[in-house]
C-alpha cells in the first residue's frame, strides 16, 4: 500500500449491495471515518467500460456511451466525469499494486452513486442516479424472463400459490388537490381509493369529493374481481362497475357482472401485434399483458410510442402505465382491442357481460363472445349483444375469423349482422417494417352503427431506421371515409430523430386544413433540459402557437420547470412555474401560471397507506397501491430444518434478494425485503443468492421461488436458510504393518435410511471433510471395489456420528478410521 501510512487505516472485506442487482464481496479500506472502495474492481463489477495504465496512474472509460466519459489521474488527483471536475487531495487516494481506492463521497458527488456504509454489518448499500450498464442488462434480462413467465416457460425450485381468505389486507391511495385564481375561484378535490381482499377476490372502491361552493360526490365506483385459473369452467368473475363497449352506443359505464373461462395467465405466445398510442413527450411507458410486464419504452418528442405486444392464445387485457420525469403516474386500464386473438386448438373460450346501465335509465344489457380454435393458426368467434335502450336493434349478432398466414402476415375478417363487413391485414418484415391495412364496408340501410359513411379505409406504415449514432422513426396513417355527398381524407405522418442529446420530431396532420407540429428537446449536462413545441397552419400560412419548457432535476427529490406558451391567434402569452417534490412517503407539486391578467395556482399532495401484519404493520409510499400487490420477503435461519420460522429463529439481515420485476422499497428494517407495485394474481420469480452470509455453513436449499401475488395486500414469504453440519475425519491404511495416510480414498456418507447424502475423496494426508449435512444420524462407508483393488479388507466396523441443531452449524471432528489389509 502507498498513499497513506498503513497503521492509519483498516483493510477488510465488505459486502457491496447494489440496488436492484444483488451483493458482491469486495476489498475496502476504512480511513479517517470514511469508506474507500477500489475503482477498478467496482467498475468492473458494474460492467462499466474501463482502461488503465500498467502503473495505475491513469484510468479512463465511459458509462453506457461516450457522452458519459470519465478519466482519473492519480498523480495529479484530477478526476472528471462529463463536465464535472474534482481534484482529490493526496490523502483521498490510496493505491496498491492492483487497484486505486477512493472515498465513497467521491463516487456520490461525481458519479451520482450513493453509498451507505453499515460498519456493524460491513455492508455498503449502493444506489445510482444514472442507469448502470449491469442494471440495464439486468432490466433486459428481467423483461425476457417476464416473457417466459407469460408463456409459462419459467421454472422455480418452489411455488407458493394464492390462498383463499374471507377478508385480508388493506390499502388506501389518496390525492388532494387545490386550485385557486385571482377571480375568487377556490376548488378543492379529494380523490381516494380503497382496496382489500374479500371472499377470496379483490375489492376496489374509488370516489371523488369536490368542494367549491358546496361539497358533493362527483363519482364513485366499486368492483369485485375473483381469479382462479385452476377452475375448469369459470376462471374469472367481475362484479360492480364494469367497462364494456356496446355496438353503436356511447354509454360505457355499467353495473353488472363479467364471467369468462379465459385464464388470467397465458400459456402460449406467437408473433406480436403493434400498438401505437400517444402521451406526453419524454414520458416512460410500461405495457402489461394480462398483468405481466412485457415491454417498456420512452415516448418520442411527438409524444408517440409503440409496443410490440405478444400475441397469445385467448383474449388479452392490455394495461399501459405512464410515468412522468418528476414522479407523475397514470394508467390506461381499458382493454385495447386486438383483432388477432387466437384460441388454443380444439378449445372453447367464452366471455359474457350482463347488467344495467349506470345512469338513471337502468337499461338491461348483455354482451357475449364465444371462440373456438380450429387450429393453431385459425380461430372463429361468434358474438351476441342485447341492449334494452336500442328498440330498433335489441339483438345484434356478429362473427369473425382470425388467420395467421405464415409468421409475418395476420388476417382478421369480422361480420356484424345487417351492418358491415370488416377486414384487417398486418404484415411485418424481418427489419420491423410494419404495414397495416383496414377496410369497413357498411350494408345499405343499416341502422346499427350511427354513421353517414358507406365505407372506411385505413393504410398505415411504421419504419424504424437506426445506426450506432442516429435513430430515425417514420410513421404514417391515412384514413379515408366514403359518404354519398363527398369523401373525407385524414392523413397523419410523423418522423422522429434521435441523436446523442438531441431529439426532434415533426408531425403533419392533413384534413380540411394542414397543420405541422415541430417538437425538439435538448438535454444538457447537470440534468438541464429544454423542450420546444411549435404549431404552424400550412393552409392559412400562419403560425398557431409556440411553447418552450426549461427543466432542471436537482436531485432525486426535487424537480422544477418553467414554461412559456404564446398563441398567435389570440396574441396572448401564458407563463408557468412548477415545482415537484418526490418523497418516499408521498409526492407533492405546486404549479403557478399566468395568462394576461389571470393568475392561477394548483397544489397537489398524493400517496398511499398500506396496512399489513407485523413486522412493519403500516407503511406509507409515494406510489399508488390499490389494485396492486406487494411482497415482504423474510429470510430466516431455520435452525431445526422444519421449513417454518419458530420463535427462536432469527431473521437474516442484508440477504441478497432479487425479483424479476417490480419496485423494491428500502426501509430501516434491513431484515425485510419489500417489493411493491406488483400486479395481483401474477407469478413473480424471487431469487435468493447463496452468498454474503456471515457463516459458510448457512445454505439455501431452494434459491428460486415462484410466488403468486394476492391483491391489495403485502404477502409475507418466509425463505429458510439452513445451518448445515460439517464432519471431519482422518483415514489411515495398515499394509504390511505400516500405517500410511489414505490418499484419494472414496468416502460415502449415508443417513439412517441408508441413503447416500455425501461423497468425496480423502486428501493426500488422509483427511476428509464434508459440509452440508442437516441434523441427524449418519454412517461412514467406503467403496468396496476400491478397497479390494488396494488389497484392503472390505469388512470394517461402521463409524457413526450425529449432527445436532446449531445456529452456526454443528461441527464433528476427531474421527479416526484405520483400514486393515
Amino acid at each position: 500500500m502507498f498513499g497513506q501510512d498503513e497503521t492509519e487505516y483498516e483493510q477488510f472485506t465488505i459486502k457491496l449491495n447494489v440496488d436492484k442487482l444483488g451483493s458482491y464481496e469486495m476489498e475496502a479500506i476504512y480511513y479517517d471515518e470514511n469508506i474507500y472502495l477500489p475503482i477498478i474492481d467496482l467498475f468492473r463489477k458494474l460492467d462499466i467500460y474501463l482502461n488503465h495504465s500498467v502503473q495505475l496512474d491513469t484510468i479512463n472509460g465511459f458509462i453506457l456511451s461516450n457522452d458519459n466519459s470519465y478519466s482519473f489521474n492519480s498523480n495529479t488527483g484530477k478526476i472528471t466525469f462529463r463536465d464535472k471536475v474534482q481534484t482529490l487531495k493526496p490523502e483521498q487516494i490510496i493505491s496498491d499494486y492492483k487497484d486505486v481506492y477512493l472515498p465513497g463521497k467521491v463516487y456520490q458527488e461525481l458519479f451520482g452513486m450513493t453509498m451507505d456504509f453499515n460498519f456493524r454489518e460491513l455492508t455498503v448499500f449502493l444506489r445510482s442516479d444514472i442507469e448502470l450498464p449491469i442494471i440495464k442488462q439486468l432490466r433486459i434480462k428481467k423483461m425476457r424472463a417476464n416473457l417466459l413467465t407469460l408463456t409459462g416457460e419459467s421454472t422455480a425450485d418452489t411455488t407458493i400459490s394464492r390462498k383463499w381468505n374471507w377478508i385480508r389486507g388493506a390499502v388506501m391511495d389518496w390525492n388532494l388537490q387545490s386550485k385557486e385564481d385571482n377571480s375568487g375561484s377556490n376548488v378543492q378535490q379529494f380523490r381516494s381509493s380503497f382496496g382489500m381482499e374479500l371472499l377470496g377476490g379483490e375489492l376496489n372502491w374509488r370516489s371523488t369529493v369536490t368542494r367549491d361552493s358546496s361539497v358533493r360526490f362527483e363519482s364513485t365506483s366499486i368492483k369485485w374481481r375473483y381469479v382462479n385459473d385452476k377452475l375448469p369452467i369459470l376462471k374469472q368473475i367481475e362484479a360492480g362497475n364494469v367497462t364494456v363497449s356496446l355496438t353503436g352506443q356511447t354509454i360505457s359505464n355499467f353495473y353488472g357482472i363479467k364471467l369468462t373461462n379465459t385464464p388470467y395467465t397465458i400459456k402460449k405466445t406467437f408473433g406480436s401485434y403493434l400498438i401505437q398510442r400517444r402521451t406526453n413527450p419524454g414520458w416512460e411507458v410500461e405495457i402489461y399483458v394480462n398483468g405481466i410486464l412485457v415491454n417498456f419504452t420512452t415516448a418520442d418528442m411527438n409524444g408517440d410510442f409503440n409496443f410490440e405486444v405478444p400475441l397469445v392464445f385467448g383474449n388479452s387485457i392490455i394495461l399501459i402505465r405512464y410515468y412522468g420525469p418528476w414522479g407523475q403516474e397514470s394508467s390506461e386500464e381499458i382493454p385495447i382491442s386486438i383483432p388477432f386473438s387466437f384460441t388454443t386448438h380444439k378449445k372453447v373460450e367464452y366471455q359474457t357481460y350482463s347488467g344495467i346501465t349506470a345512469d338513471s335509465s337502468r337499461f338491461l344489457f348483455n354482451k357475449t363472445k364465444v371462440s373456438y380454435g380450429l387450429s393453431r393458426w385459425a380461430t372463429i368467434n361468434a358474438g351476441y349483444e342485447y341492449f334494452q335502450g336500442n328498440p330498433l336493434n335489441n339483438h345484434i349478432f356478429s362473427g369473425s375469423l382470425n388467420l395467421a398466414l405464415g409468421k409475418n402476415l395476420l388476417l382478421n375478417y369480422s361480420y356484424l349482422h345487417q351492418s358491415n363487413h370488416y377486414v384487417e391485414l398486418m404484415y411485418r418484415t424481418k427489419r420491423n417494417f410494419v404495414i397495416t391495412g383496414k377496410h369497413r364496408q357498411y350494408l345499405k340501410k343499416q341502422t346499427i352503427v350511427q354513421t353517414t359513411s358507406w365505407g372506411e379505409s385505413e393504410l398505415g406504415m411504421n419504419l424504424p431506421v437506426w445506426n450506432r449514432k442516429l435513430k430515425i422513426y417514420l410513421r404514417s396513417t391515412n384514413r379515408l371515409a366514403f359518404t354519398v355527398a363527398r369523401h373525407s381524407f385524414i392523413s397523419e405522418s410523423a418522423i422522429s430523430f434521435f441523436y446523442k442529446r438531441i431529439n426532434t420530431g415533426f408531425t403533419l396532420i392533413t384534413s380540411k386544413e394542414s397543420v405541422l407540429s415541430w417538437n425538439t428537446s435538448f438535454y444538457f449536462k447537470k440534468n438541464w433540459s429544454i423542450l420546444h413545441t411549435s404549431l404552424y397552419n400550412i393552409s392559412n400560412k400562419r403560425p398557431v402557437s409556440s411553447s418552450i419548457q426549461i427543466q432542471k432535476k436537482f436531485n432525486k427529490l426535487f424537480f422544477a420547470e418553467t414554461n412559456l406558451t404564446y398563441s398567435y391567434s389570440t396574441k396572448s402569452l401564458q407563463a408557468g412555474v412548477s415545482i415537484y417534490l418526490n418523497f418516499n412517503f408521498m409526492r407533492s407539486a405546486v404549479n403557478v401560471s399566468m395568462q394576461k391578467k389571470q393568475l392561477s395556482s394548483t397544489q397537489t399532495l398524493a400517496g398511499s397507506v398500506h396496512f399489513t401484519s407485523r413486522p412493519n404493520p403500516v407503511f406509507v409510499s409515494n406510489s399508488n397501491g390499490v389494485g396492486r400487490a406487494g411482497l415482504d420477503v423474510l429470510v430466516f435461519l431455520d435452525i431445526n430444518h422444519n421449513d417454518k420460522r419458530d420463535e427462536n429463529e432469527p431473521l437474516i439481515k442484508n440477504a441478497s434478494v432479487a425479483i424479476n420485476r417490480g419496485k423494491q422499497i428500502f426501509n430501516e428494517n434491513d431484515s425485510i425485503h419489500r417489493f411493491a407495485s406488483l400486479e395481483p394474481y401474477s407469478p413473480y420469480l424471487l431469487t435468493v443468492a447463496n452468498n454474503g452470509f456471515p457463516s459458510i455453513s448457512w445454505i439455501i436449499e431452494k434459491s428460486t421461488w415462484s410466488i403468486v401475488t394476492s391483491p391489495n395486500q403485502i404477502k409475507k414469504v418466509f425463505i429458510p436458510v439452513k445451518p448445515m453440519g460439517e464432519v471431519e475425519m482422518k483415514i489411515s491404511l495398515v499394509k504390511n504393518k505400516e500405517i500410511t495416510p489414505a490418499h484419494r480414498l472414496i468416502i460415502y456418507i449415508v443417513d439412517r435410511n441408508n441413503r447416500q447424502v455425501g461423497k468425496g475423496l480423502t486428501e493426500q494426508d488422509g483427511y476428509f471433510s464434508f459440509l452440508g449435512l442437516p441434523p441427524g444420524n449418519y454412517q461412514i462407508k467406503f467403496d468396496e471395489k476400491q478397497l479390494k483393488g488396494l488389497g484392503l479388507s472390505s469388512k470394517y466396523s461402521p463409524t457413526s456420528f450425529e449432527i445436532k441443531p446449531s445456529v452456526q452449524g454443528d461441527f464433528v471432528d476427531g474421527i479416526e478410521i484405520t483400514l486393515q489389509d
